[in-house]
Order: C-alpha cells, then sequence, then structure tokens
C-alpha cells in the first residue's frame, strides 16, 4: 500500500519564546529544516590502540534547524524580528498544516543562534533564523 504524501507548503511552524506568546513564522515562511548528526565518544582504551582498533559509543546527536523565508516587510507575518540572537524557548511544527484534533505535531526546545536579513538590489529580501535544539524532538497527536 503506498503511504501518504504531503507538500511543505502545508507546515505550519511556530516558535514560543520562554515566558512568552508563540510567533507563528509560517505567513512569510518558505523553508523548514530540521538537521540532526549523529556524534561518538570515544572509549579506547591501550589494547584498542594496540590493537590498531577504536571503540565508540554513541552520544547525544547534535540538533539544529534552519527557518526562511522572503521578507513580507511591513506586513503582519513579519514576526521573524521579534526573535533575537541568544533568545530561548520551543520550535513547535506541524508537517502536515493542520493543528486540528489528531493531527502530528513536533515540539523541541532550543536556541536561537543567529539572524539574518538580506536585500538585494534586484531580487526579494529574505530572512532566516538558525537555531540549535536542546531536547529531543518529540512528535505527538494534537489533542
Amino acid at each position: 500500500m503506498a503511504s501518504v504524501k504531503y507538500h511543505g507548503k502545508a507546515t505550519i511552524i511556530f516558535w514560543i519564546p520562554t515566558g512568552g506568546a508563540a510567533i507563528n513564522l509560517t505567513g512569510s515562511s518558505r523553508n523548514v529544516e530540521i538537521d540532526e548528526k549523529g556524534t561518538s565518544i570515544d572509549v579506547s582504551t591501550r589494547d584498542d590502540l594496540v590493537a590498531n582498533t577504536r571503540q565508540k559509543i554513541a552520544d547525544i546527536p547534535d540538533r539544529t534547524f534552519t527557518t526562511s523565508g522572503l521578507d513580507t516587510t511591513p506586513s503582519a507575518s513579519r514576526t521573524w524580528r521579534t526573535i533575537a540572537v541568544g533568545d530561548t524557548g520551543a520550535l513547535l511544527m506541524y508537517p502536515l498544516g493542520s493543528t486540528g484534533s489528531g493531527k502530528p505535531v513536533e515540539t523541541a526546545n532550543g536556541v536561537i543562534l543567529g539572524r539574518n536579513y538580506g536585500s538585494p538590489h534586484d531580487n526579494a529580501a529574505t530572512w532566516k533564523l538558525d537555531g540549535e535544539l536542546t531536547s529531543d524532538i518529540t512528535s505527538t497527536l494534537t489533542p
């Protein structure tokens, strides 16, 4: 049986600052990317090194995210501008584009590490937020 596919343009994404109200990044967003990369810890002993081998165990993966889009100045969807480098909070994403009951939602704690604004002379203005997720990505269904 074929799996159900969905289009990325349906994704709804929020940044929820620590102690603040959710900021909807969906309106001017064009790209959302979450990247998880495994890391390892070297636990080799002298015996391993004498045998010209290494022993490794898995460590917690590095998790980063980027969300970017076209700047819609002065539209109300220019909400990315209220998020500063160093802000902590949670990334909340609805991959199917619906926040209704029983729909999948993914969330993780994080910190904003970079913010970029580009305004080329002969093209659309762009924005980008980069961050690091500091917790596991939890996948649940909306109640």
